[in-house]
């Protein structure tokens, strides 16, 4: 897919954006032990599965195998970080060569510090209307690829329009890091909230509230052990 489909070169509220330093893009070569022609066999491979581990094995029992592609998945933290590295670990294992999207990221990304190959885009410092007209965009236009995107607090017309633009995006994999949220039914694939349950100096367990899944009842899951990133 040519690179001008992702967003639109002529749209002012992009141009703003670059002028303004808020688009940070980045790549990695293919070559850390993988040749390019694996890589690809390797992102064909992911493309061909439903869902994506996310290396939590109570969560990913929970959601029927893990992260459903094509699909909406929102994560309540208390605060940043928590277990937002290893589910962006994740996420960016599915991608391998296809592009990963950041918006408004609470950390700048180190990308050499990531595995494997793949374009990355950061857009930091979006303003909600910026982030919801954004996000948009690149989802229904990406195809294969991944899109991470923190926001605080999305409200209901943002969450829709990032659920319409998901039916134009069937291979890509969206997750949403929100506050805590209200309860009430929007337009998720899955929500869950995530609980820190004990901590040391060495290592946090955090526990997982989903509050919605396909074809189950909510569930309060038992804490997995988590290394902590400092």
């Amino acid at each position: 897919m040519a690179k001008q489909n992702l967003v639109s070169p002529t749209s002012q509220l992009l141009t703003d954006l670059i002028q303004r330093g808020q688009v940070f893009r980045a790549s990695q070569s293919a070559t850390d032990g993988h040749s390019s022609a694996h890589c690809q066999a390797n992102k064909l491979s992911s493309a061909s599965r439903q869902h994506i581990a996310t290396g939590f094995a109570g969560l990913d029992h929970a959601l029927g195998g893990g992260l459903a592609l094509g699909k909406l998945h929102e994560f309540q933290r208390p605060a940043d970080f928590y277990g937002d590295s290893q589910l962006v670990q994740a996420a960016v294992a599915y991608a391998n060569s296809a592009p990963v999207f950041w918006l408004n990221p609470p950390a700048q990304p180190f990308v050499p510090g990531l595995q494997h190959a793949a374009e990355h885009y950061v857009l930091d410092q979006l303003s909600d209307e910026e982030i919801k007209w954004a996000s948009s965009q690149i989802i229904s236009n990406l195809g294969h690829g991944v899109v991470l995107l923190w926001h605080p607090q999305p409200d209901v017309q943002t969450v829709r329009s990032w659920q319409r633009a998901m039916q134009q995006a069937p291979e890509a994999l969206v997750l949403v890091f929100s506050g805590l949220m209200p309860q009430e039914a929007r337009a998720y694939h899955t929500r869950v909230r995530v609980r820190l349950h004990a901590a040391t100096s060495a290592s946090s367990s955090i526990a997982f509230d989903v509050l919605k899944r396909p074809g189950g009842w909510p569930v309060s899951l038992d804490a997995e052990k988590l290394a902590v990133h400092r």
